[in-house]
């Protein structure tokens, strides 16, 4: 199986290019980096490819508000020539509050817009002379370097069912975050096989790729108690939240969302129930860890990412620990 893994974007920058190169050397197939208001990810990508040999460079996400589909192309053809053809583009749309608070951009229709934004990246890369008449408006552009591969692998993160079809029809894959198995089989999966079936594709065609919460630790209930933390602090936004809407967890995890909103924060981390905890991270000693991700395996994961989150903190010492300790267990 294909085992990933993304570190939090808390990590000081020289911290995460070591522990990168870690997880390259352990063996790890993919590294993923995402993109808040922190380090870039297309310059921490770029030193990447020095820092490693074997793993697949991914961006996890690229915000398509954010950058030129043109300037984008030109980078991870550079990009993807330099690693010898490991890069993955990973594109979302992000929040919606966060773009128009933190970056003073208009956030709007995103599914138009990641449709057109895939199709002109796509012939962009390709090499090929692009003509497009839509959100952007492009007489004639064409590449003055030629391309390592004529297609590079791009993903669109989706967790909603319109998008994740869309991300199978226009996308060579699907990018989640925090989901359950049980969300990957009821929800993912059948929405890859619409989109899929758009574009007279086999779903078995495309990669369907998830972070995955992992808190894993000799001390089970210091795992589980990280566990709970990453959950809370990653779900506690109205676009993200509204997941829980299609899950069994529904009104238990409202309960939650009622006390992070009235400010009781340490209460709403201990209401998260043991059965939300369980469907939605890995968590616990670390030779849970094989059982765990081949139950996304067989619920059509296809590219587990371990996002990792020790209980004794982000530090690098914590997180390579982790690392270590993932890739003993999962015999990389």
């Amino acid at each position: 199986m294909h085992v990933g893994v993304y570190l939090p974007d808390s990590t000081s920058l020289n911290d995460l290019l070591t522990l990168y190169n870690t997880a390259d050397g352990l063996g790890f197939q993919s590294v993923w980096k995402g993109e808040q208001v922190g380090s870039d990810v297309l310059s921490t990508l770029t030193t990447l490819i020095g820092r490693t040999k074997r793993a697949h460079l991914a961006s996890g996400i690229l915000n398509i508000f954010l950058r030129n589909p043109l300037s984008l192309a030109m980078s991870v053809v550079t990009m993807d020539q330099t690693s010898g053809g490991r890069v993955i583009v990973g594109l979302g749309t992000g929040s919606p509050k966060r773009l128009q608070t933190a970056f003073g951009e208009i956030y709007g229709k995103p599914l138009q817009t990641m449709k057109e934004y895939v199709q002109v990246l796509r012939k962009a890369v390709s090499g090929e002379t692009l003509s497009h008449q839509g959100r952007w408006q492009i007489d004639s552009f064409k590449l003055g370097l030629a391309p390592l591969r004529k297609q590079v692998p791009i993903y669109v993160a989706a967790r909603h069912p319109k998008m994740i079809e869309l991300a199978a029809e226009v996308g060579d894959g699907v990018l989640t975050n925090m989901i359950s198995a049980d969300y990957a089989k009821q929800v993912v999966a059948p929405s890859v096989k619409m989109g899929a079936e758009k574009a007279n594709k086999q779903p078995s065609d495309l990669q369907i790729a998830s972070y995955i919460i992992t808190c894993i630790h000799s001390d089970e209930r210091e795992a589980r108690k990280s566990a709970r933390n990453a959950i809370i602090n990653y779900s506690m936004l109205p676009h993200i939240f509204s997941m829980y809407r299609r899950t069994p967890h529904q009104a238990a995890m409202e309960k939650v969302w009622a006390l992070w909103q009235n400010g009781r924060k340490g209460e709403a981390r201990e209401a998260i129930p043991d059965e939300a905890l369980d469907d939605f991270a890995l968590a616990g000693k670390p030779s849970m860890l094989e059982a765990g991700l081949e139950r996304y395996r067989r619920a059509g994961i296809t590219q587990p990412i371990l996002y990792l989150h020790p209980p004794e903190g982000l530090g690098i010492g914590a997180l390579e620990a982790s690392l270590r300790a993932a890739a003993q267990e999962l015999g990389l």
